[in-house]
């Protein structure tokens, strides 16, 4: 959730602009960053069974 956020405090801040102006970039931004929180959550469970059983690749 956080680049979105950041994507969206950039644009609105420091870029200046006072309105939306193209929905689709939010809209990407928004659904990449949910994208990398579930593949964030399947690597740190993967991580967590290979460290739980002492697996070796």
């Amino acid at each position: 959730m956080v680049a979105p956020v950041l994507f969206i405090v950039i644009d609105f801040i420091i870029i200046g602009r006072p309105h939306i102006g193209n929905i689709y970039n939010y809209l990407l931004t928004f659904l990449l960053g949910i994208f990398l929180l579930f593949i964030a959550a399947i690597f740190n469970q993967g991580y967590l069974v290979q460290s739980e059983n002492d697996l070796t690749i």
